[in-house]
């Protein structure tokens, strides 16, 4: 067996798409229906199942071709998760046992999507409540893609290296799990921040921001390289900040600042400095964090495609153009297609590792228990008294590079730490805690041995060069519903966003507007227009 070290001198760039809320069974769970390459194992999602929400019967996973499943958005707190992996709803208590500490049973998927579809009724009433038929809807959380539904992604994991026990960092939502990825820790938080202000209640964008005052992979990258700038780049097109610049905002901004700028740049907006262009002119980064457009009515997409299941909506015929529109899985293998290409086509390609990955499962069944993982030793005040000795479920996770054999499929089981794990031996990085150090590298699994021949990465470009679905999703731009309601995800940068601003004196907690609706939104970024422009440094 090759060095470590040899197998890790196969790339020079790192590129890390991460889409939203999805799981693997629910993506990948069929990859392999029709036969699996000889001599491979494959974890799919064949015949495994779920009892209905009354705990009886036994409903199956099935095959789904609609993009917008699962419609409406599943449940992802903690709360949820715990329900989805023991089969029996509870609350979480502030003071122990740990919910998580037992062996998950993956059963009771059905049950929280059924509960969240109820609690429409009164959590969303006073946009639209659910009316349908909860018992036959919650059903659909058992359903799973045809390959052909997601043909890009589907095309890179069967010619690359799918990974069939990647697994997330815990069982919650998008905030803790994407802190996970560049710094090892959530600092105790199991979910993501909730309140304004500490006084009411723990779970405040004030202790966030606060306890996220840790290093990250971007300050080991700084530490390393420091005769080097831009050796990392964040490719983001939200207003002000990026997501990944919020959720380590402390480190980025706060008073154990390790990171003196923060760079920048636009992901898919048509400007001299985006992405796409950067591919085409061989100026990528040692390590690029893209993120997807996950705000509707932000120009340039419209539509966040994210892959973030959507929620439910007051005008919800709208949704429904042909195969396009918000939560949409079609619009994620677009972008997904676009990075994949451009990597392709640029200089830099047999030097790129390209990692597609997904934050968290998202309340999308998956049937494989989370093992247990080494907790971080930075949680001084953990949530739920949870203790961050479970993963949580598995996520698709796809590489691409010149030194990846075909049909590769990795069966060990590896989690969102074993990115930070890997990048700590390719660049001789210091470490970021517990959780990083006993985690698993995934060199070994991936890589062809240093003394073979770089392959070629087969031309996709025919899939979506001219998808009717995707060209009318972009030639249909939404008019704005002021009523409809954000995610929490959507919610959440909003919030912090604001609390950046308070930080910048442009604002106050006491004064928080409402971040509810896609009319809040639209006004938030009016009436903070030219403080947003002040603060929107660095691309």
């Amino acid at each position: 067996m090759a060095a470590t070290k040899d197998l890790l001198d196969a790339f020079d760039h790192v590129v890390v798409l991460m889409m939203e809320n999805r799981s693997f069974d629910n993506l990948l769970g069929h990859l392999y229906d029709e036969g699996l390459p000889h001599g491979k194992k494959f974890e799919g999602a064949q015949g495994q199942s779920n009892p209905d929400y009354n705990g009886i019967g036994r409903i199956e996973t099935s095959l789904t071709s609609d993009p917008h499943e699962p419609y409406p958005d599943p449940g992802e707190f903690f709360e949820n998760v715990v329900t989805q992996l023991y089969g029996k709803a509870q609350l979480p208590r502030p003071q122990g046992p740990d919910p998580t500490l037992a062996g998950p049973k993956m059963n009771g998927f059905v049950l929280d999507y059924y509960n969240v579809l109820k609690s429409q009724s009164w959590f969303m009433g006073h946009w639209w409540p659910w009316w349908f038929n909860r018992g036959s809807q919650s059903r659909k959380i058992m359903k799973c893609f045809r390959p052909s539904a997601i043909p890009a992604l589907t095309a890179m994991a069967r010619d690359f290296a799918v990974f069939d026990h990647w697994f997330c960092a815990l069982p919650s939502e998008t905030w803790p799990n994407r802190a996970f990825w560049h710094a090892a820790t959530s600092w105790g938080f199991a979910d993501m921040p909730f309140y304004a202000s500490p006084e009411k209640g723990p779970r405040s964008f004030a202790r966030w921001l606060e306890d996220s005052c840790t290093g990250t992979l971007f300050s080991l990258l700084d530490e390393r390289f420091a005769g080097q700038p831009d050796n990392w780049r964040i490719y983001a097109d939200t207003p002000i900040m990026s997501a990944t610049e919020l959720i380590h905002y402390g480190s980025f901004h706060g008073r154990a600042k390790k990171v003196e700028k923060v760079h920048r740049r636009r992901f898919q907006y048509e400007d001299p400095s985006n992405f796409f262009a950067d591919c085409a002119d061989g100026k990528l980064p040692k390590y690029a964090f893209l993120e997807p457009h996950m705000f509707n009515f932000m120009p340039p997409e419209f539509w966040h495609n994210d892959m973030h299941p959507s929620e439910w909506l007051k005008s919800w015929q709208w949704i429904f153009l042909g195969q396009g529109g918000p939560g949409s899985v079609l619009l994620g293998d677009h972008l997904i297609w676009q990075v994949y290409e451009a990597i392709r086509k640029s200089k830099l390609r047999d030097r790129t590792l390209l990692i597609i990955t997904f934050d968290e499962h998202g309340g999308c069944f998956d049937h494989v228990p989370p093992p247990c993982a080494t907790p971080p030793d930075n949680i001084p005040d953990p949530e739920y008294s949870f203790e961050f000795k479970r993963l949580g479920p598995r996520v698709p996770t796809v590489m691409i590079s010149s030194r990846i054999a075909r049909n590769t499929i990795v069966n060990e089981t590896m989690h969102h730490n074993s990115f930070l794990k890997t990048m700590q031996k390719k660049w001789g990085l210091g470490s970021l805690g517990p959780r990083q150090d006993d985690s698993p590298c995934f060199a070994n699994a991936v890589f062809m041995d240093a003394g073979s021949d770089s392959r070629d990465w087969p031309d996709l470009s025919d899939i979506y060069s001219d998808h009717p679905a995707i060209a009318r999703a972009k030639a249909n731009p939404p008019k704005l519903r002021r009523n409809q309601p954000l995610s929490r995800l959507q919610s959440s940068l909003l919030a912090g966003m604001y609390a950046h601003l308070c930080n910048l004196g442009h604002g106050s907690i006491e004064e928080r507007p409402r971040l509810e609706t896609q009319g809040d939104a639209h006004d938030f970024f009016e009436r903070f227009a030219e403080p947003l422009k002040q603060a929107g440094r660095g691309y």
